[in-house]
């Protein structure tokens, strides 16, 4: 019986360190990131784009969930609408955000 649960269980431990290097990985590329740029509003419209303006509207812009925020609260503070979040953001749960949790808001 010791090979029968020594096996399954070796696997799960190494799956489980996997799992953790990967998303310290990930963790650490994204916090390497430079922050998103915001658009600012003028009277005369821009003339062209710059690498920075096609980088934010290629990748989109992302928000990250912090206590008490709902979709709601998100649209309203990212000039977008419930709906439109739940279009960019397939499979959401929009009744259970979680914190910490990034979502597309453009």
């Amino acid at each position: 019986m010791g090979a029968r649960v020594a096996a399954p269980l070796a696997f799960l431990v190494l799956a489980t360190l996997g799992v953790v290097a990967v998303r310290a990985a990930l963790d650490e590329g994204e916090s390497m990131r430079p922050p998103a740029t915001t658009a600012v509003e003028t009277a005369e419209p821009p003339t062209g784009t710059t690498a920075t303006e096609t980088t934010a509207t290629t990748a989109g812009r992302f928000y990250r969930v912090r206590a008490g925020d709902t979709l709601e609260s998100i649209a309203s503070q990212n000039g977008t609408t419930v709906e439109r979040l739940l279009e960019l953001n397939p499979g959401i749960d929009p009744v259970a955000l979680r914190i910490g949790q990034r979502i597309r808001v453009g």
